[in-house]
């Protein structure tokens, strides 16, 4: 029993560490698809020449930022509360329930991934890489929540 304890603890602790890192990536990534790609955030929305391109990227930056910011917050929570229960310092509440929120979010993009995938443009590797990055925090969020259910469990068993 103590070993399986230790081994789903140092479980916790990995993924929650894991789930922060990949939630800052997501923040830098949105930073760097508005720097580097502004041309083919413009061909694919910008259909309507009244609308002023800057405008509508500035719109669409301010937006993306906030739906980054949440998302960010949301995996310091989780990642941060892991981390305390596999250290056994203090019993963090709510952060299941935010890491399954994140599993259904991650589902539905990684569903609307694979049917949004373009074989004909330029852009293929960079939705299959994001599509992986995708389903590999879909799993570790996943194994994040199924570690802390077991630890639980058994610490509940020993008393």
């Amino acid at each position: 029993m103590e070993r399986e304890i230790r081994r789903r603890q140092s479980i916790l602790s990995v993924t929650g560490n894991g789930v922060m890192f990949l939630g800052m990536w997501s923040f830098l990534k949105i930073n760097l698809y508005f720097i580097l790609g502004r041309n083919a955030i413009l061909e694919d929305i910008l259909e309507d020449q009244s609308i002023d391109e800057n405008t509508l990227l500035l719109i669409m930056y301010i937006i993306s930022m906030i739906l980054a910011s949440l998302e960010l917050f949301f995996r310091i929570r989780v990642g941060r509360g892991a981390i305390a229960e596999s250290r056994d310092e203090k019993k963090p509440k709510r952060y299941i329930g935010m890491a399954m929120t994140l599993i259904i979010l991650y589902v539905f993009s990684v569903i609307f991934t694979v049917f949004n995938l373009d074989f004909t443009k330029d852009g293929l590797w960079d939705q299959l890489a994001s599509m992986i990055v995708d389903i590999t925090s879909l799993v570790m969020l996943i194994e994040l929540v199924s570690s802390a259910s077991v630890l639980r469990k058994i610490k509940q068993q020993m008393g």
